[in-house]
């Protein structure tokens, strides 16, 4: 069975195009809080990109991840709207580490 880690996403705008994005990881009763700044930027890059990053040193894992957005939830359960390129890096990424993914 596959080891479950618990992300909790949270993304504060701090500008018209900017924002923070903290990222609580929660494993085997451990807890790492994690900050990314963006400028420049969209709201949902941010959320990708910071997800992205924090998964990208994990293998064979199910991460439940809760997101303050919904439309990020749903782009990461596979609905995906016009960020596709965005949730191809996201998936390319779950395929090569054996990851999945249950957003909410």
């Amino acid at each position: 069975m596959r080891n479950t880690i618990f992300i909790t996403q949270k993304l504060t705008k701090t500008g018209d195009a900017s924002s923070v994005v903290k990222v609580e990881i929660e494993s085997d009763g451990n807890i790492e809080v994690n900050e990314f700044n963006y400028s420049n930027t969209n709201f949902i890059f941010p959320l990708y990109n910071s997800l992205i990053n924090t998964i990208s040193e994990m293998k064979d894992v199910h991460i439940e991840l809760k997101t303050d957005s919904k439309v990020f939830a749903r782009e990461v359960n596979g609905i995906p709207n016009k960020n596709t390129r965005m949730l191809e890096i996201l998936k390319n990424i779950q395929e090569r580490q054996n990851i999945t993914i249950d957003a909410y």
